[in-house]
């Protein structure tokens, strides 16, 4: 197990997806939405997990669909993170909190 997770084969992906399909528009709402781009996308997965290119590019363009949830939002990649960025770069976290605060800011 990762992290004290289940084994991966029993992480529900397909619920979790259709779950974000239910998420509407957040109006102006500010919006950081961080995105792992490191040289590995989770470490220690086990053999039997199912991350190729595809679920790869699928990911990537979901990533790219929560930025569209708002017009008051922005992209940071982690370049030197996998999946679990607050672990591999946590001033990433920090600068995101910051920068929603900014954004809230400046938009009253």
């Amino acid at each position: 197990p990762i992290c004290g997770s289940p084994p991966f084969s029993s992480i529900a992906f397909p619920e979790n997806i259709a779950e974000l399909g239910k998420t509407g528009p957040l109006g102006d709402l500010p919006l950081v939405v961080l995105t792992a781009a490191g040289p590995e996308w989770l470490p220690g997965l086990p053999p039997d997990a199912p991350i190729n290119e595809q679920f790869l590019q699928q990911w990537m363009e979901m990533q790219r669909d929560l930025v569209t949830l708002s017009s008051n939002s922005i992209q940071i990649f982690a370049e030197k993170s996998s999946h679990l960025i607050p672990l591999d770069e946590p001033e990433l976290v920090v600068k995101a909190v910051q920068q929603v605060i900014e954004m809230r800011r400046s938009s009253l």
